[in-house]
């Protein structure tokens, strides 16, 4: 059966005027297919959330969720009213139609076994603006991170490594501190050195 789903990630941050949340979502078919060895369906399996925050073919791109209600402090029982306004992106296009606000009623639970230990986790059913169930919804906290990223640095051989500012900065601090999970890692240590100068008068 194909049961066409969206994964995603949803950036959630807390600050003196209250919450603020976005999210994206791609497209995820239960199966694909391959041709090695041979061809074939195989069943396309979900990012694990205890890897931390997942990263997703820019072509599944779907939807962006501007959120516009959330649980901003507590809550005196155990579920919430989530509110988002969801824009569909067509890639042929390279344009976005707004669907309307989309709500959900979202449930405190335990976290399934694939995420990480102790996570916050919600379930809800969406519903349309015009008020039609549209199915399960499910979040997760994965990570204390809003975006993860990998930076690779080639250089020349006569070129030292660019790893930190020699006072206690390096590249994992300097994005830290604006919430990204930053991988660096030095690839090419001996790549071509341009001839003539290697810096203009400008």
């Amino acid at each position: 059966m194909w049961n066409l789903h969206y994964d995603g990630t949803m950036r959630i941050e807390r600050h003196a005027s209250g919450v603020t949340a976005s999210g994206d979502l791609y497209s995820h078919s239960p199966f694909r297919f391959v041709s090695f060895p041979s061809f074939r369906l195989v069943r396309n399996t979900d990012a694990s959330p205890s890897a931390g925050i997942p990263i997703f073919p820019r072509n599944r791109y779907r939807y962006y969720l501007r959120v516009t209600q959330i649980l901003e402090y507590w809550t005196f029982g155990s579920t919430f009213v989530m509110k988002f306004e969801l824009f569909r992106f067509n890639s042929g296009t390279n344009t976005w139609t707004n669907q309307g606000v989309h709500s959900a009623k979202m449930t405190f639970t335990s976290a399934p076994a694939n995420y990480p230990s102790g996570a916050t986790y919600l379930k809800g059913d969406l519903i349309s603006p015009v008020g039609v169930n549209l199915g399960p919804i499910t979040m997760g906290w994965v990570s204390k991170y809003l975006r993860k990223a990998t930076v690779e640095v080639d250089r020349v051989s006569a070129s030292e490594y660019p790893g930190g500012n020699g006072g206690g900065e390096d590249w994992k601090s300097v994005f830290d501190d604006v919430d990204w999970d930053l991988n660096v890692y030095e690839s090419g240590t001996k790549l071509e050195e341009p001839s003539g100068e290697s810096w203009s008068d400008a």
